[in-house]
Parts: structure tokens; sequence; C-alpha cells
């Protein structure tokens, strides 16, 4: 059973290298409340046309699917997608340090067990999170979050605070000298790479280049 309590619901996240924080994209700037309003302002008034009506927090999960920094942390429902991500990017094929994929067990993280939807957490500390699926890309990747405040960002802090009182957070180390055939793998024997996590042209051109060897050089 591991270090927690009960097997399920398990999240995953995977990290080219093992040394990565737990600390969304924009947290790891000098960022405040007053930053993360306007980004999210002009957000909206530059993809109005393509949002919608969005509320706050589901413009806050669109952005974060598409690159824009915000206060939340990726997360997955599945395992092997995880696993894709911790070995993926091409700078990181060859380098000597481990990949790892983090296992989450987010209700051990609300006091009631209670998972939430985005919009209805805790907003005093970091709080597992599921989201509307307003992007192909959530759904695709069986995306869920971690939201995080100014105060409280890192989730590895947090985990060491409370290691002694009720475990959420364990680690798994892909060796570095795995990490090329184990993406190899993934694509053509499972099934999970760029086309299927995101969808669309832009993954499918991305998992080819990946497929082919023709990465890094344009």
């Amino acid at each position: 059973m591991g270090p927690f309590a009960s097997p399920r619901p398990l999240w995953f996240r995977g990290h080219p290298v093992a040394d990565h924080t737990l600390v969304p994209s924009l947290l790891r700037y000098k960022a405040n409340a007053q930053l993360e309003f306007e980004l999210q302002q002009r957000f909206r008034q530059r993809g109005f046309s393509w949002l919608g009506g969005l509320d706050q927090h589901q413009l806050a999960s669109v952005m974060q699917h598409h690159g824009a920094p915000t206060r939340l942390l990726d997360w997955t429902e599945n395992s092997l997608a995880a696993l894709f991500f911790a070995t993926r990017d091409h700078q990181y094929l060859d380098q000597d340090e481990d990949s790892l994929v983090w296992v989450l067990q987010p209700s051990a993280l609300v006091t009631d067990g209670v998972i939430r939807q985005l919009g209805c957490h805790n907003c005093n500390t970091i709080s597992p999170v599921y989201a509307d699926a307003v992007s192909p890309r959530v759904t695709a990747q069986h995306g869920c979050f971690t939201v995080h405040t100014f105060e409280q960002p890192d989730l590895r802090e947090l985990a060491t605070n409370r290691a002694t009182v009720r475990p959420f957070l364990a680690d798994i180390r892909i060796p570095a000298a795995r990490r090329r055939q184990i993406r190899h793998e993934l694509m053509t024997a499972f099934g999970v790479g760029d086309a299927t996590l995101f969808p669309g042209p832009d993954g499918l051109a991305q998992e080819l280049r990946r497929l082919y060897g023709l990465e890094g050089l344009g």
C-alpha cells in the first residue's frame, strides 16, 4: 500500500529532473495578487474571441494548460501520462540526473477528504481541485490541479512539515539511462504521447518529431 493510508485516488506529476520544485509557475517569481489579476485580464482581453464566457477559475485553468503563469500546478490521474511528461523533453534525454514521477494522495490534503472543484477550494492553504474540462487538453491529460497560495507556494515544504501527521506525497525515481527507452515505448506500445495528450496538429507534429528522431535542430 506504500506510504498512504489508502491507495486511491492518486494523482501523478512527471518531472524531467528530480530536483525541480513543486511550485507553480507564477510563484517561482516575486509575484503578488495584483500581477496575477493583470495577467488574467490581459489574457482575457487578448483571447476574448476564443475564450467565450469563462469565469475566473475556468480562465485560470485554460491559462495553465497553455503555458501562462498561474498559481495552479498540473497533476494527472493517468500515471502513464505523468511518466511521459517525465521523459518527454529532448534536452533532458541524455542528462545524467534521474527523472521523477511525484505521487500525490489529494484527499489527504483536505481535512474532510473531499476534493472540490476549482473555485470551491480552501484559499488559505494548498488545495487539490478538479477543473472543468474547458480545454481539450484537460480532458486528454486527465488533468487536475493543486492551487497554491502566495504565502505557501511549495508543496514539498508542506509535505515535510506534515509528514508525521498525514503523509500525502511520495516519488518514483526514473533512471536517466532508461529515459529514452521509456519514452519510445510509451509512444509505440501504449499510445501515450504528444498526439494524445495535446490533441490537434501541434501535438501530432511534435510526436512525429520524437518518433523519427527529428528534435533539437529546429
